[in-house]
């Protein structure tokens, strides 16, 4: 299948019904980071994600120089890795 065929095929049943979870505050997450949310922000579970996928410990550090609102911090927090977000 063609992405001209995909395109053909949306456009003749409407768009997609399968709901986007990618973005979504989980709900084990809420206790952590639901007391302020911002829409930009991105979900707990995807720096956990990126965490096992570099393979993280705790005897690694993680610099997060632009912190947002600080998911990767509290993230690393509850896993016990060592993290910052600026240089001293």
């Amino acid at each position: 299948m063609t992405v001209t065929d995909l395109a053909t095929r949306e456009n003749q049943n409407g768009p997609s019904q399968i709901p986007r979870e990618d973005n979504k505050l989980r709900l084990e997450d809420r206790a952590a980071h639901d007391w302020y949310r911002f829409v930009l922000s991105f979900p707990a579970h995807l720096v956990r994600t990126y965490i096992d996928r570099f393979e993280l410990t705790p005897k690694h550090h993680v610099l997060d120089p632009f912190c947002g609102i600080g998911t990767t911090l509290v993230e690393c927090k509850k896993l016990g890795i060592p993290s910052r977000h600026r240089l001293n």
